[in-house]
């Protein structure tokens, strides 16, 4: 309440009594309401001159705002900016866009008429899309509107991820609407598809592509045994522009003809893919199925199928591999410039097998999986680094286990171009202490001055550090720095609590070396079976998993 009010409010011969539980008798009651009738007359002539007053301003109002929009900085952007713009508000990364009216290119077109024009006339704002095929089966209208935002991209290549859930419900209506939607396949440049039964990606390998440059196929059914050798060699991949493929299936071993199909009378014959030069196979238990690893003899076939191949991942199979029942053959050169065995950890032995038929002058990436070639018992496994060293003298970044790393036959073999080295240790054992240290011994150069093995290794990467005493992580970085060796950038993962060599520092830089430490604790995954004395067969052997949405 203002000076003014409160003095204006002294005047009333009642004030003695406002703001208390006062209760005026009859005649003291009418004399108030006889008080308040100025007062009251004159409230009303000031609401009235409220309202005219209002009205002005709202009439002065109508009339600037209309004069400040036409000039207004939206209104007066040429054209090309806001094209700029809308552009930026696209889904940045890997994710498509969705049909969505809460964002872009949707929403940019709810703005006004202007935006609407210039957004729906271009056509790389459309060129990005996520279909649920779900969301879109048994609806004309969300059809009609799948088919105008692909004219709306013409003539522009087209990258598209679609997602299968309900595939037993809706198999007719997912069938129909991917032959819709690969009528515009001469444009896909980037084609990602999830969920999707072998039998349905049948069905449209035959459709080309000669835009492709990356595509990947989560598959939801295992590959038969007879049409998943011809995968590989459908026209969809075939025809691709440059062959980047990534596949995704609970037995990925069936690209290739196994001996397990009876009308294949020889098992040598070997398929060609000329137009693959990257292959990515992912293992998966997603949809129940029993996962079913790659074995040396079908990872020998498929390499052997793809004279152009540079880049290659797969799942070496887990099991114990018999070596003597594959006999011996003349090494296969192969143009691979980078190679990835994934996981499970006894993989190892397996690809000193594969290794031993394989020479790789070209390579210069590997990533091997964190096991032990003592725990795998290999009679093999001492010349695998050896074998390594003389037929890939180029390898210049190598990701292994830190046993492997520790071990004679790896700090014996010699590779003079190693710049960059991954060292992963997921043992958490007293007994693997040894181990640690032996690793940190041939990571850190002497000040006496001897000759160090990895004198050009610019970057080393550790991923897993337990079980190590600080002193031995603080020589590693000072003697490092002292000797003016070659290394600039270590990074440092851990799952435990960070050494207190680096404690509170995530980003240091030690003179010419850069420290980074990243704390990633263990997660772990639960399941709707926690608790149970009994699970299910199928969640015991990993499977029982869901499906996953790409954007």
């Amino acid at each position: 309440m203002s000076n003014e009010d409160a003095s204006l409010l002294t005047q009333s011969p009642y004030f003695q009594h406002i703001n208390t539980n006062y209760a005026p008798t009859d005649t003291e009651v009418a004399d108030i309401w006889a008080h308040l009738e100025s007062h009251e007359a004159e409230l009303l002539r000031l609401e009235s001159l409220i309202e005219q007053l209002t009205l002005q301003r709202n009439r002065v109002r109508d009339y600037i705002l209309p004069h400040r929009a036409l000039i207004s900085h939206p209104r007066r952007l040429p054209p090309e900016i806001l094209e700029q713009i809308f552009i930026q508000c696209l889904p940045t990364g890997t994710r498509r866009s969705a049909m969505s009216a809460l964002e872009a290119p949707l929403l940019l077109g709810r703005i006004c008429s202007s935006w609407r024009s210039i957004a729906f006339g271009m056509p790389r704002l459309w060129t990005s899309l996520h279909i649920p095929l779900d969301f879109f089966a048994f609806s004309d209208t969300k059809e009609t509107a799948l088919m105008n935002w692909l004219e709306r991209s013409f003539p522009l290549p087209l990258s598209i991820s679609v997602i299968m859930t309900d595939v037993r419900t809706h198999a007719s209506e997912h069938r129909r609407l991917l032959q819709n939607l690969f009528q515009s396949s001469a444009r896909f440049a980037s084609l990602r598809l999830m969920g999707i039964a072998a039998e349905e990606f049948a069905r449209i390998s035959e459709f080309s592509a000669p835009l492709l440059e990356h595509i990947e196929i989560a598959f939801s059914t295992p590959l038969p045994d007879i049409s998943g050798p011809t995968l590989l060699s459908s026209s969809l991949l075939r025809t691709m522009k440059t062959s980047s493929i990534v596949i995704e299936a609970s037995n990925p071993m069936k690209l290739v003809h196994t001996e397990s199909v009876p009308w294949i009378l020889d098992h040598t014959e070997t398929s060609t893919w000329n137009h693959i030069t990257h292959l990515t196979l992912v293992p998966s238990s997603n949809y129940g199925w029993q996962r079913e690893d790659v074995s040396p003899r079908i990872a020998h076939r498929l390499i052997s199928g793809c004279p152009n191949l540079r880049h290659l991942e797969l799942p070496l199979e887990h099991r114990h591999w018999d070596a003597a029942a594959w006999a011996p053959t003349a090494r296969l050169v192969t143009p691979l410039e980078s190679l990835v065995i994934r996981d499970p950890p006894i993989a190892i032995p397996c690809f000193a097998t594969l290794l031993q038929r394989l020479e790789m002058p070209q390579l210069r990436v590997l990533d091997l999986p964190s096991s032990s070639f003592v725990a795998a018992a290999h009679e093999s496994a001492p010349d695998v680094f050896f074998d390594l060293a003389r037929y890939s003298p180029l390898l210049s970044s190598l990701s292994l286990g830190i046993h492997d790393f520790a071990s004679p036959s790896f700090l014996d073999a010699a590779f003079p171009l190693l710049s960059a080295l991954t060292i992963r240790n997921y043992c958490i054992h007293n007994e693997d202490d040894a181990v640690v240290v032996a690793a940190f011994n041939a990571l850190t150069p002497r000040l006496s001055g001897e000759p160090f093995a990895f004198a050009d290794l610019s970057r080393l990467e550790i991923v897993g550090l337990i079980s190590l005493e600080d002193p031995k992580l603080s020589d590693l970085i000072a003697n490092h720095i002292t000797c003016e060796t070659n290394l600039r950038h270590l990074e440092l993962i851990v799952h435990d609590h960070p050494p207190r060599a680096v404690a509170n520092a995530v980003h240091t830089q030690y003179s010419s070396l850069d420290v980074m430490v990243q704390y990633k604790p263990f997660q772990r995954k639960y399941t709707a079976f926690d608790g149970m004395d009994a699970r299910p067969a199928i969640e015991r052997h990993g499977g029982g998993g869901h499906s996953q949405a790409y954007h």
